[in-house]
């Protein structure tokens, strides 16, 4: 049986990988598959050649605004969808909506994170006027996606661990699942000249650890106890590749205030570039050792994914999810924070077994990748159909 589905996405959906490879998946199965997103991100490379649908605008980010969403499900409606597939709670405040009006409709929540337990990151500010402002506008939409949960047939995110909690939180024990953002297997090209360190004048005797994340939070993914650590070591240089934004000039502004003069800070990359310039580094990082926000320590970032795909050894915090890939595949070494010194001594290790890491990146990229990955979303979408026919 072959679906119609609308795909709900805020954001370019092109430059989503994990929409995007869901994207693929579904139509091989053989659905029809649209997307439905902000008309301020009209998808300007759109090689796949979806079908888009640009009909929602930044209101549905509003949350006093209840007439929007509503509005927006009532002209979705016309589409005739199967399945409606949410990513994130703003979408899902259409497709609870969308649920009330054809209850027919199998609605899919697609949570990428632990919302109720995701922190604020307004660190940035010093106006007490807008942090509590907030404070109260997240209170709000915590209960608005309670709420809006409690219309959908499945729930779908991102690991094992969240999948457990939001299973019982959102009471959909037995309707919730998992696929982890694994990329697809990279076809590598013959590598040309290193750019990172023609960029930032790197000797080639140094070795370069490298973050990259859409963003890099000040005192909240623990890479100021990194830069502390790295801090004009002769064998070392940190390179993070981030979104230039007030969040990032605050954490440059720390290395700066130590005198760091190895940290460098790389502007956000291009989806199609990541694996390239990520196999000019030497070590990846991901350094999240956030202890009291749970959707924190239970994340699986993406990184983790991209490093390996690069084949760069990683050097993770000792967090759950982070620990069964690093070090059941043993492609890397995850250190505990509190013990000082503890990412040197990590770089140490990897650098003294850096053969065996090498290899065992290439065997566990032969499990790790979206070819394997993606049967979970086939099986979800086959138990969806099973349930139909019954």
């Amino acid at each position: 049986m072959n679906f119609k589905i609308g795909v709900l996405q805020e954001g370019n959906p092109m430059n989503d990988r994990r929409v995007l490879t869901e994207l693929k998946a579904l139509s091989e199965m053989g659905h029809v598959v649209e997307v439905l997103c902000f008309k301020e991100e009209l998808p300007n490379d759109n090689q796949e050649k979806f079908v888009t649908r640009p009909i929602i605008d930044l209101q549905i980010m509003n949350i006093k605004n209840f007439s929007y969403p509503l509005q927006i499900a009532q002209t979705i409606l016309t589409f005739e969808y199967d399945v409606v597939h949410c990513h994130n709670w703003h979408m899902l405040k259409i497709g609870a909506y969308l649920k009330k009006l054809n209850p027919k409709i199998i609605l899919i929540y697609e949570s990428r994170e632990l919302f109720h337990s995701w922190p604020l990151n307004n660190k940035a500010t010093d106006s007490l006027a807008i942090k509590v402002k907030s404070k109260i506008v997240r209170k709000l939409e915590i209960r608005r996606e309670k709420k809006d949960a409690f219309y959908a047939d499945y729930i779908l995110t991102v690991n094992e661990s969240i999948a457990k909690i939001v299973s019982h939180y959102f009471n959909k024990e037995g309707r919730t699942f998992f696929t982890r953002n694994i990329p697809q297997l990279p076809v590598f090209q013959t590598p040309g000249e290193n750019v990172l360190r023609q960029l930032y004048s790197i000797d080639a005797d140094k070795k370069i650890l490298v973050f990259i994340g859409a963003h890099i939070y000040p005192r909240t993914l623990n890479i100021e106890q990194v830069i502390l650590e790295i801090a004009n070591q002769k064998d070392w240089v940190l390179v993070c590749i981030c979104r230039e934004d007030s969040a990032q000039k605050e954490v440059a502004a720390y290395a700066s205030k130590i005198g760091a003069t190895n940290i460098f800070f790389h502007p956000l990359l291009p989806q199609r570039l990541i694996i390239s310039y990520l196999q000019m580094a030497d070590v990846g990082l991901v350094p999240t050792w956030n202890k009291k926000d749970l959707s924190y320590w239970l994340a699986l970032d993406n990184k983790l994914f991209e490093y390996l795909m690069a084949e760069l050894p990683i050097l993770a915090t000792q967090q759950p999810e982070y620990q069964a890939i690093v070090a059941k595949y043993e492609v890397g070494v995850c250190v505990n924070p509190d013990e000082p010194g503890a990412y040197l001594q990590g770089l140490k290790k990897i650098i003294a077994a850096y053969p065996s890491y090498k290899t065992n990146l290439i065997a566990a990229k032969k499990i790790l990748n979206w070819d394997n990955e993606k049967q979970k979303l086939i099986d979800l979408y086959s138990l969806i159909e099973k349930n139909i026919h019954h």
